[in-house]
């Protein structure tokens, strides 16, 4: 039943307009108080009572992040040389969990954990925080233009979806045409898009902060625009598409080399200037230019954003090590994720990135080892805690690097080779 969707709030402080509200529907009560707190807000510029709620039950489930990390031991053998301990990491949100095989050392003390090494069968992608990530006139990362624009204008690096943005009509999600499917009158998102990307891009319509109104178990982070004369509602996760102080979604200016895109966030945020509408175009790490790893909280243990992790790729021939920093948070349910930046440092890949589809090229997956040549290879990630204070505020790639390799060069040992070590916990972990 429509009062009993878990992603409405139905508790808020307020005036006469509260009293008012609680002889409403829940959902209704919810549009009625935010009416009172949005200034110029019109009732038509929000999806209707059922829609609205749909909408937000969809959204309940994206980017479930995790937000606890437990290590607990593990009762295993382990080599002398790679001088750490088997363990799980439990990663939960809510009542869901997720547990992980690996290593850690302990230095004792309140900060617990102080440094984890992980063997993944896979690192995919995070193209959040690249300037080129995504971009209205190429919602798909496939250089798709509307047909006004030259060819090439814009070439996003990831698609809308990934982005959290989401466009419905009415209650219903319109998606991209999958070409496999048979089915000849799906809703078509583009030609939607084309005419509502306007409306926005000139503030014609009022956006509707979720936080405003949604529990706290749902989805907080969304903001909503809304079209009535086509039923259309926009919605963006701020956690990745970060707003405007009126709720727009924040593009760079004109004075950048990414003008026009979208700015996506990373979790990592680094000083920048503020610019008038709120945005802050320099906050973020761009996953082009800086290798970071994702991780599933900004503190877990001793270890937290902005410390040294390296990644390893070794095949039998070669060994590939990428120096990134922890930058940013994923799902409670996936672990082994890094920026564009690290996985081409991964794979010794110096090739300019194009479109979505050749950074979806870059996911190293060893289940598919013909893919990249990558046939008995071990793939790995090490987090050094307490090394974001050695960087000094420079997280520029040339530092990461240059700290990076001092930090693993005292974490190999010079008595046992900088190898040893390695080779030890990568033959160790399961």
């Amino acid at each position: 039943m429509l009062h009993r969707n878990p992603g409405i709030n139905r508790h808020s402080n307020g005036s006469s307009s509260y009293l008012l509200a609680l002889a409403l529907p829940p959902i209704i009560a919810a549009v009625v108080l935010l009416g009172c707190q949005t200034t110029g807000a019109r009732a038509q510029e929000q999806p209707n009572e059922a829609d609205l709620a749909s909408i937000i039950e969809q959204l309940s489930s994206h980017h479930r992040e995790g937000s606890r990390v437990e290590f607990v031991n593990v009762d295993a053998a382990m080599p002398p040389s790679c001088r750490m301990n088997a363990a799980s990491m439990k990663v939960s949100r809510g009542n869901d969990s997720k547990s992980f095989p690996v290593l850690i050392e302990n230095h004792g003390g309140p900060s617990g954990v102080s440094q984890m090494f992980a063997k993944l069968d896979r690192i995919s992608v995070d193209a959040d925080g690249a300037g080129r990530a995504y971009h209205a006139d190429d919602p798909f990362g496939d250089c798709d233009h509307l047909p006004d624009q030259p060819p090439r204008q814009a070439c996003a690096l990831d698609n809308f979806s990934n982005a959290g943005i989401r466009l419905f009509q009415g209650a219903t999600r319109l998606k991209r045409p999958d070409p496999k499917s048979q089915t000849a009158d799906a809703p078509a998102f583009l030609p939607n898009w084309r005419d509502l990307w306007p409306l926005i891009r000139d503030q014609k319509l009022v956006p509707l902060p979720l936080s405003a109104i949604a529990a706290p178990e749902g989805p907080r982070d969304f903001n909503l625009i809304h079209w009535p004369e086509r039923n259309l509602t926009f919605a963006f996760n701020t956690k990745i598409v970060p707003s405007t102080r009126k709720g727009f979604p924040c593009r760079y200016g004109q004075d950048s080399e990414y003008s026009g895109y979208f700015i996506s966030a990373t979790t990592f945020k680094k000083p920048s200037r503020t610019r008038a509408d709120g945005c802050k175009p320099e906050q973020y790490l761009d996953s082009e230019k800086i290798p970071f790893l994702v991780v599933p909280t900004e503190k877990f243990s001793g270890m937290e954003l902005g410390d040294i992790a390296i990644g390893f790729l070794r095949t039998p021939a070669t060994l590939h090590i990428a120096y990134g920093i922890a930058g940013d948070t994923g799902p409670y349910d996936h672990f082994g994720e890094g920026s564009i930046a690290f996985n081409k440092a991964l794979l010794d890949d110096h090739r300019a990135i194009e479109n979505a589809r050749e950074v979806d090229g870059l996911d190293i997956d060893l289940a598919e080892p013909d893919r990249l040549h990558l046939a008995g290879a071990s793939l790995a990630v090490l987090v050094l805690g307490g090394t974001k204070k050695l960087l000094g505020g420079n997280y520029s790639a040339a530092n990461i690097r240059k700290i990076g390799q001092a930090q693993f060069k005292r974490w190999s040992g010079a008595v046992s080779g900088s190898g040893a070590r390695l080779s030890a916990c990568l033959d160790a972990v399961h």
